[in-house]
């Protein structure tokens, strides 16, 4: 970004639609901003479905619900509450997910700056073994496409942590209506990743070997909470009739039965959280808790855990060229060949 007056952006707003863990990515360059702009009110244009969740996020003043998939008309309905929301007109405007609608938004918009995000390549784990990695973050790449002379992605952004801080009572009482107590060490388990990207899920063998390790090593572990949306219902079901009944004891499947805000809450609660790339991950470390995310398909520089470490098999041989959607290979995957025992060796390095 050059040629700007740092005191002219009193009034900011950001455009993202997506998945939770597309926004959860945001927010740092949120903090930052409010950091360096004193006194200055930060807009979000996102999902309806995330606002409430989102209302807990540090440096935002004003959530603005709007949706991508919409109609022309629509689209410019929604622009106008947007306007309304801006008191006028908006001083600077980060378009965070670049495409034709949100453009036109923009454009309707009419602020006085717009700058469009540039993704940067999504550097696979095969690179990485290769020493081509970027080592760039999601919010690194987002600080550096807009504000260069700022330099945001040299500023420690664990002064902001947790990004999402939920009130002491909301969590108390997701303890409270499951009878946990908040003195216990609870490790929470992200089963799935939903139905769009299959590929990027860690193996139900995998997991079921992996707890079965951790249920015969690891006796601090009060329970296991399994963590997930109703996509993951017929998963959590599989692996609990897989297990004994003294391991189901001390599992707590809640898979399906929450709401994004409540998930938020119970993660909050755990002394760990483990999970492929998928947006309940995301949620854990951006809430402070610790996390191990496990990474296949998709780069762990760009999507690791804010607090924790991500994993991968960065030696497999199909990821030189994956960039798929789906995964076509028949044998042993990136994500199968990431080994429990790998997985309970790094409980003990976050």
């Amino acid at each position: 970004m050059s040629n700007y007056n740092l005191q002219n952006f009193k009034n900011i707003c950001l455009l993202r639609s997506g998945a939770i863990g597309d926004i959860i990515h945001t927010l740092p360059l949120v903090n930052l901003l409010s950091h360096k702009f004193k006194n200055k009110k930060i807009t979000f244009a996102m999902g309806r479905e995330l606002a409430e969740l989102m209302s807990y996020a540090k440096g935002l003043d004003q959530i603005v619900p709007i949706s991508i998939n919409s109609n022309i008309f629509n689209l410019i309905k929604q622009t106008e509450t947007l306007k309304q929301a801006s008191d006028g007109q908006f001083d600077l405007f980060l378009n965070l997910q670049p495409n034709w609608k949100t453009k036109f938004i923009a454009y309707l918009m009419k602020p006085k700056q717009i700058y469009n995000y540039e993704k940067s390549a999504n550097i696979s784990p095969y690179q990485i073994s290769q020493g081509l990695d970027l080592k760039q973050h999601a919010w690194e790449n987002f600080a550096l496409t807009y504000f260069h002379e700022l330099d945001l992605a040299s500023e420690n952004i664990q002064k902001f942590f947790p990004l999402i801080e939920l009130p002491e009572e909301l969590k108390q009482n997701s303890l409270n209506s499951l009878g946990l107590n908040k003195k216990e060490k609870y490790l929470a388990l992200v089963l799935g990743v939903g139905h769009h990207r299959p590929h990027r899920a860690w193996p139900l063998e995998n997991w079921l070997n992996f707890i079965e390790l951790i249920l015969k090593k690891d006796f601090s572990v009060s329970q296991i909470i399994l963590i997930g949306g109703s996509d993951e219902e017929f998963l959590a079901y599989k692996l609990m009739q897989s297990l004994p009944s003294f391991a189901r004891s001390r599992i707590i499947n809640l898979c399906g039965k929450l709401n994004l805000l409540a998930s938020a809450a119970i993660l909050s609660n755990c002394s760990l959280a483990i999970g492929a790339d998928t947006g309940p991950t995301h949620l854990a470390s951006a809430l402070g808790v610790k996390t191990i995310g496990l990474f296949g398909p998709t780069s762990p520089t760009r999507h690791s855990p804010f607090f924790g470490i991500g994993l991968s098999n960065s030696e497999h041989e199909c990821l030189k060229s994956c960039s798929q959607k789906k995964c076509s290979k028949t044998l042993l995957n990136c994500m199968e060949s990431l080994k429990p025992e790998e997985v309970w060796l790094a409980m003990n390095e976050v």
